[in-house]
């Protein structure tokens, strides 16, 4: 995005000092020419940001593509097994045939923390409030449970 912000700086730059170019100049014979100068000039400040991303490694999109894909992988892999320790805890509260999201967060030094748990059950034989408050002091986070809509 900085690339993008300095491009349009400089095309921005280069129209302003264009424009007092030509302000300053008194009519005459070298209008023309400058015309065809500031326009060059305008046109190089356009094509030099292009030119610079022509340039840039794409071994550099790669790794960060692939680093963010690997973020993404250790996320997803650790909501599952978030997930499965939820799920025998609901098996041991007596809930059967439940949909578990997993609320994560990856701090900057990479450690992934469960934020939330949100359960969804079919038919639930005890009070919800009862079960949130159990699996949440269980989990050390806050775990919400709704009753599944059925669509008719």
């Amino acid at each position: 995005m900085s690339m993008f912000k300095e491009a349009v700086t400089a095309v921005c730059f280069a129209a302003i000092a264009m424009g007092a170019a030509e302000l300053l100049l008194p009519d005459g014979g070298m209008k023309p020419q400058l015309r065809l100068l500031t326009g060059t000039v305008l046109i190089i400040a356009i094509l030099t940001p292009c030119i610079g991303l022509l340039r840039t490694q794409p071994e550099q999109y790669i790794e960060d593509f692939s680093e963010y894909t690997q973020q993404q992988s250790l996320e997803q892999t650790a909501a599952k097994s978030y997930a499965r320790n939820l799920s025998v805890l609901l098996s041991a509260a007596g809930v059967q045939d439940a949909k578990i999201q997993i609320n994560t967060d990856m701090s900057e030094s990479g450690s992934i923390q469960m934020k939330g748990a949100t359960v969804y059950v079919k038919e639930l034989e005890q009070d919800a409030e009862q079960l949130e408050q159990q699996l949440s002091a269980q989990l050390g986070v806050t775990v919400t449970v709704e009753e599944e809509q059925q669509n008719d």
